[in-house]
């Protein structure tokens, strides 16, 4: 891929071969009078465990509501079988007390279905407890504001979905990649895992989000605020990511075309029968990104044409696990490429290059017993730029065993990890090889409708150790209220490049850093429910489809944190223009978080959004300076429903002013984006066929993330994707 980008020759024959393949319809279907069929399904919590008495339904859809309701008997733990079933188009839903509700379509053509379901847990109101204890490392968190982030919805990416979420921040940063940062962290705070393994840059500590297309994931679940059960890194926030696994035996396959430039094309293909089950998926994708743009850094801002910010990526899932046996499998292969333009007004970077190439191998067994995996990943990294004669290379060689396991007897939590990099590159004198690995132990007590966890964490590694305690609180104080509370600590390690970068112009690396150390990190929330089932209200900020009615009519969730951090690592210039990473005194960020929505008649339109008010200070010495990149203020609001059988969706987020340096003397002026989404699905044969057109940037606003890198105008996706 570095070298020629993606070979897109072969794609028609490719998409004309998944389109006739078995096809999974979506599209709203009455059942049809063919021989009956048979659904089973699998319904396991992110531990693993089987979830036993669960309500497990189907429900035929048609564009004027529900009708026809089957429900599945539960044959064995976590098992529930219907036989029978007439042919057609079916939402398929599971909820269980003390677990998010989770739906998914179906399409039964005769024979029979097999569909694995994962719920996660969440603080649910019983008869007389609170069930607020998180499984594993996957797990929704108790104490922890957490958003289920939904993949569906349209082609846009994991950024997009990512910034409607409060207190959540994203970028793009030179080079193309996108960014985010939780609750006024540096963007090294927030750790990505991605089927348990960190997708963090090992040299610069921040995750790309481009790089991880949304049609090759899961599920994504993002935890606000530090957490010492992840280890070194989780010192903003977590986002958890779980590549795409089979779905009983189905088949997609889609393309996209857009503005400047864009296209992509995906396919999809899964396979069950009695020895199990397989999938197998791919995307590939690129994007021109020629635009125009006012140059400001000129006399007059005249228009100039933004080059070299073309992208190119190829992106391999392969996942299955055998009936027989409690175990899984995992393969994913991830290359990206792109241009990395210069500032505005410099030419200096037009012909410079970044790649980025990652193969991930995860094997695992999973049982009521607790989880067991191993993950082994080699990953390199490029920068090129021929017209100065630069190259540099970096690679990462990983392995890590995770393991995790609740008691229930003792409601004992207990996970731990071990773990192995090693970086080489281009310049460095030696091969930094870091070992890791630590473990976390909660124990849950319950009294009446209050539920406390208290959890130490413990971790150690060859540039470092921590010890971080933490206790969370949720309590049930009526049908729809739930409190939570929280307190704890976290840390991050220096990075491969804080330590070990190669001595350059202008460039020293500091080996005598101390890790950041998170010394408080406090949060105390309320959620509202009119119906509790479904934990914080809206199919749509669940991760549900929300063009799927929800058991939950409207909802509303606030919280308030804070957080010190000592010790924050910065890299800053010396008086001679060195720059060099070093420990500053403190971070401190508090806030307040509001998100929500509201349905406006029963199975009708949504509206909703979230709202952010946050202060964000970096301090040295006598001074505290803004957080760069950091508004303190930050909102946006959605409507969705369908109108004459196409679903819209429509978004207005608005992003206050924020600082650009660690002086906190040049500000970008606050800005305003408009979205609108749309889908229609359309039946052909035994094939369903769903348009999607996304508009981004509505009103052609013209601003920029990061200062002197524009962002580009309105932008068009066209996605037509075959089932």
């Amino acid at each position: 891929m570095h070298g020629g980008g993606v070979v897109w020759g072969g794609l028609p024959l490719l998409l004309i071969v998944a389109a006739t393949g078995t096809s999974r319809a979506e599209a709203p279907q009455p059942p049809q009078d063919q021989p009956g069929a048979s659904v089973a399904v699998e319904v396991r919590s992110e531990a693993g465990e089987p979830v036993t008495g669960a309500s497990v339904r189907m429900v035929s859809a048609s564009a004027s509501g529900m009708e026809a309701m089957v429900s599945l008997e539960e044959v064995g733990p976590g098992r529930y079988r219907a036989t029978g079933v007439s042919a057609g188009s079916y939402v398929l839903t599971a909820s269980a007390l003390g677990f998010e509700a989770m739906s998914r379509k179906v399409t039964l053509e005769g024979g029979e279905v097999r569909v694995s379901l994962v719920l996660g847990i969440r603080p649910v109101a019983l008869s007389d407890l609170v069930a607020a204890v998180g499984r594993m490392e996957s797990a929704p968190l108790p104490g922890h504001a957490v958003s289920r982030i939904p993949l569906d919805g349209g082609p846009r990416t994991l950024s997009d979905r990512l910034a409607e979420e409060p207190g959540v921040q994203v970028r793009a940063s030179p080079g193309g990649r996108e960014i985010g940062s939780v609750r006024g962290s540096r963007s090294e705070g927030l750790l990505v895992l991605l089927d348990g393994l960190p997708v963090n840059d090992p040299l610069t500590g921040v995750a790309d989000l481009s790089r991880i297309p949304v049609a090759t994931l899961e599920a994504a679940s993002l935890v606000r605020g530090a957490s010492p059960r992840f280890g070194s890194g989780a010192i903003g926030g977590v986002l958890l990511l779980e590549s795409r696994k089979p779905e009983g035996v189905s088949s997609a396959v889609g393309v996209e075309v857009g503005s400047y430039g864009s296209r992509a094309a995906d396919a999809y293909v899964s396979l069950g029968g009695s020895a199990g089950t397989l999938a197998l998926g791919f995307r590939a994708e690129g994007v021109e990104n020629d635009f125009e743009f006012p140059n400001r850094a000129k006399p007059g801002s005249p228009m100039e044409v933004r080059r070299n910010a073309d992208g190119r990526g190829l992106h391999l899932w392969l996942s299955g696990a055998p009936s027989a046996l409690p175990i899984f499998a995992q393969a994913r292969f991830d290359d990206v490429e792109r241009g990395a333009p210069g500032r505005i007004g410099s030419s200096a970077f037009d012909e410079a290059r970044y790649g980025d190439r990652s193969l991930q191998i995860v094997l695992g067994y999973g049982s009521s017993a607790g989880r067991v995996s191993a993950i082994a990943a080699h990953r390199g990294l490029l920068y090129r730029d021929p017209s100065r004669n630069i190259e540099s290379r970096q690679s990462l060689t990983s392995f890590r065993v995770a393991g995790s396991t609740w008691i229930r007897d003792a409601a004992l939590e207990i996970n731990g990890y071990v773990a192995r990099e090693r970086v080489a590159g281009s310049g460095t004198e030696e091969t930094p090889v870091r070992w890791s690995g630590g473990v976390w132990v909660g124990k849950t007590f319950t009294s009446g409708r209050v539920s406390v966890q208290p959890g130490l964490a413990t971790d150690a590694s060859t540039d470092g150790h921590a010890v971080s305690p933490e206790v969370s609180l949720a309590a049930q104080l009526g049908p729809a209220w739930v409190v939570w509370s929280r307190l704890g600590r976290a840390y991050r390690l220096p990075t491969f490049a804080d330590v070990y970068a190669p001595r350059s112009r202008g460039v020293r690396a500091n080996p005598d850093l101390r890790p950041e150390r998170v010394v408080l990190d406090a949060e105390i929330g309320i959620r509202w429910a009119s119906a509790a089932k479904n934990g914080r209200a809206g199919a749509a900020r669940t991760g549900g489809d929300p063009r799927v009615g929800s058991d939950t009519h409207a909802g509303i969730e606030a919280a308030l944190f804070y957080r010190r951090t000592n010790d924050p690592i910065v890299w800053v210039a010396s008086s001679v223009a060195l720059w060099s990473p070093r420990n500053l005194d403190r971070l401190t960020a508090a806030g307040l978080e509001i998100g929500g929505d509201i349905s406006l008649a029963s199975e009708g339109p949504r509206i909703g959004g979230a709202f952010t008010l946050q202060r964000s200070r970096l301090g040295f010495g006598t001074n505290k300076n803004p957080m760069p990149y950091q508004p303190d203020l930050a909102a946006n609001v959605y409507l969705l429903g369908e109108v004459a059988g196409v679903w819209l969706r429509g978004g207005v987020a608005l992003v206050g002013s924020r600082t650009t340096t660690v002086a906190g003397v040049r500000r970008l002026p606050a800005y305003t984006t408009v979205r609108l989404d749309g889908s229609r699905p359309v039946r052909i044969g035994s094939l369903s066929l769903e348009v999607a057109v996304a508009v981004e940037n509505l009103l052609d606003s013209r601003f920029e993330l990061t200062e002197l890198f524009p962002e580009p105008g309105r932008s068009v996706v066209v996605r037509l994707e075959v089932r």
